[in-house]
């Protein structure tokens, strides 16, 4: 399988792409990683290069990249057949794991027709928005002639939003996987958990709310729980804000921002938390370690939570408007912390909900998808190529110039009604 990334990131995307590969490989399918933009997170590069073949698209683009550097590599002239012929020993399934990577596969398969292309929908709102200009509703219109055997879905809520927005009940047939973790079985009895320290694993971005949640309660809990302290790791545009946030509240030295932390690392964070807060695979991986994990719910305005990872159902826990009862992440916060016994309860069922979301479902998923994956209609032709190439750095003024219906923010924020 040929997975089609954007850049290697330390993120969520990219600790996938490293735990899948490695799970592939160990049932012996060869895998293949087609990195559209250079730089990334060197660690996690090196660690995905163990288990995965890496490409870079500049080698294949006529000008080495010098020029249509980032997004513009996917639209660039590109010497299709010499990097057919290097990915061709990982198969003929391209998967696309985001909008660009889907014009670069469409791209090649157009040029080399035994090529079959799937995409994943890793962020609900990579092809939910609406298209205020040309290049997003070319691309909107690239994805709706993908085969829905060809598309793959990440949980329930993404799926049932793409069936209403697209108007295509045939996605409710598509693939539905878990965002797999490596997930073991924990040992004879949790680790003790007696303290009152919050963490919180993911990038700073404005539609992570539940960072600002967390240090808002604070000051009431802190009459609770005196010793409570907030560690927060990661980086991105809220970093600051958050940081002035507890300074106004007066509790600066309780909420701690270390910035980024290496992927190897999370174990030793895990071991000296005692309540898990966040999204993403974060949650899972912390409840997989024994943890208490609330869920943090993405973009949602008020302190509010749809409770532990163990109080979910299937693979959605984190998108905003999700058929699930709200409780206050405070009282949520008093119920890991005032009993012992039912902190003990609640990671162990955190921790057996976790189980679901093994990697192991999503290796077996995956080669399913590629084994099964029909033929790709032709979803490019000469003149959508060339749009695509004139209106990318017009979307980029556009954006510039309205900020409000920018196509660079659509992962900023979770789904919304009135986008439909």
């Amino acid at each position: 399988m040929i997975f089609v990334a954007n850049v290697l990131e330390m993120n969520g995307g990219t600790t996938f792409l490293v735990r899948t590969c490695a799970a592939m490989k160990a049932r012996n399918r060869r895998c293949a990683v087609l990195v559209l933009r250079p730089g990334g997170d060197i660690g996690l590069t090196r660690e995905l290069a163990r288990h995965a073949e890496l490409f870079d698209l500049a080698s294949f683009q006529h000008d080495r990249g010098h020029l249509l550097q980032r997004q513009l590599g996917a639209v660039a002239p590109i010497a299709w057949n010499r990097l057919g012929d290097a990915l061709a020993p990982f198969g003929t399934t391209l998967h696309a794991m985001g909008a660009f990577g889907l014009i670069v596969a469409a791209r090649l398969a157009r040029h080399r027709p035994e090529f079959r292309v799937t995409a994943g929908i890793y962020h609900q709102n990579e092809f939910l928005y609406r298209a205020h200009h040309f290049f997003a509703a070319e691309l909107l219109a690239l994805f709706r002639r993908l085969p829905s055997e060809n598309l793959v879905f990440f949980n329930e809520v993404s799926r049932d939003n793409y069936v209403r927005f697209h108007d295509r009940p045939d996605y409710r047939s598509s693939p539905l996987l878990p965002i797999g973790i490596d997930v073991a079985p924990l040992p004879a009895g949790l680790p003790p958990r007696e303290g009152y320290r919050i963490v919180s694993v993911g990038n700073l971005e404005r539609f992570k709310t539940y960072n600002r949640h967390i240090i808002a309660i604070m000051p009431e809990l802190l009459s609770e729980f005196p010793d409570l302290q907030y560690d927060i790791y990661g980086e991105g545009n809220q970093r600051e804000a958050l940081r002035a946030q507890a300074q106004m509240l007066g509790i600066g030295d309780r909420v701690r921002l270390h910035g980024r932390v290496a992927y190897d690392r999370l174990g030793s964070i895990w071991d000296g938390a005692d309540l898990f807060v966040g999204s993403g695979t974060a949650l899972i991986e912390a409840a997989a370690a024994g943890l208490p994990a609330m869920v943090g719910v993405e973009s949602i305005e008020e302190p509010l939570s749809y409770g532990f990872l163990s109080d979910i159902s299937g693979f959605s826990y984190n998108e905003l408007g999700a058929d699930l009862p709200l409780r206050p992440m405070a009282d949520l916060v008093r119920a890991a912390f005032a009993d012992r016994d039912q902190r003990r309860a609640i990671a162990t069922a955190c921790a057996d909900k976790a189980q679901e979301f093994s990697v192991a479902h999503t290796a077996a998923g995956l080669i399913r998808l590629a084994d099964q994956a029909v033929a790709t209609p032709r979803l490019l032709d000469v003149a959508t190529t060339l749009r695509l190439f004139v209106g990318l750095p017009l979307l980029a003024l556009h954006d510039r110039l309205h900020p409000d219906q920018a196509f660079a923010s659509r992962r900023d924020q979770s789904f919304r009604d009135e986008r439909s």
